[in-house]
């Protein structure tokens, strides 16, 4: 089920909302690196991170 934004299963559990998070972040990290390797100014990076991992 999902409610108010976060995945519960049947057992009360948070292991598919844990994975989906993780799953976003680790798309998102992915593109940090891909913009880091061309040579993007380390201001941007910073504000990319803070702009789209830290909100996850």
């Amino acid at each position: 089920y999902r409610y108010l934004g976060s995945w519960i299963d049947n057992k009360l559990r948070f292991v598919t909302n844990t994975d989906s998070i993780f799953k976003r972040a680790q798309q998102r990290i992915y593109l940090l690196r891909k913009l880091n390797y061309f040579n993007v100014n380390k201001r941007i990076l910073c504000n990319f991170y803070s702009c789209f991992i830290e909100s996850i």
